[in-house]
């Protein structure tokens, strides 16, 4: 399934902004881990407008 698929139904149904978190969580666990072996890592995460006025 292709993120075309789910994040519209994702989106109508609020679930973005826990999404979102998600996948920055699981990136900074990512660099973190890349960092500890002594591997460069650079990321890009592209949120919805929603998640940045969603509170934590």
């Amino acid at each position: 399934m292709t993120p075309g698929h789910f994040l519209p139904i994702a989106e109508k149904h609020g679930l973005m902004p826990a999404i979102d978190r998600w996948v920055i969580a699981k990136a900074i666990r990512t660099v973190a881990e890349r960092e500890r072996e002594g591997r460069k890592c650079t990321f890009f995460i592209k949120t919805t407008p929603h998640t940045m006025e969603d509170p934590p």
